[in-house]
């Protein structure tokens, strides 16, 4: 239950950095464009399962077309955000996205 409890902590932090904002958008950043895309292709209800599925041990995130993005700290006050970055590994599981091994 620990495990998941730190994960869902990690999913919540990139969701409030990279969501609908006035700093990222009306439609959020490019990675939570693309994360909404990927929900509706694999019918998934909400975009946070996105952000699991596509989430390793140190809650980067790395969707098939826009690379990893970090899933930011995680602090007693809730988190801060994350900042964008390149490269990681690639979290596991199948998919069945187009160019995505």
């Amino acid at each position: 239950m620990e495990k998941f409890a730190i994960q869902a902590k990690m999913a919540s932090a990139w969701l409030r950095a990279n969501h609908p904002s006035t700093e990222n958008g009306d439609k959020g950043t490019e990675a939570y464009q693309e994360a909404q895309a990927i929900k509706r292709q694999l019918h998934l209800s909400n975009v946070r399962q996105v952000v699991i599925k596509f989430m390793d041990a140190e809650g980067n995130v790395t969707l098939p077309s826009t690379g990893t993005t970090s899933g930011g700290a995680i602090d007693s006050g809730g988190g801060s955000g994350s900042d964008s970055g390149s490269g990681g590994s690639d979290s596991g599981g199948g998919s069945d996205l187009p160019g995505y091994e």
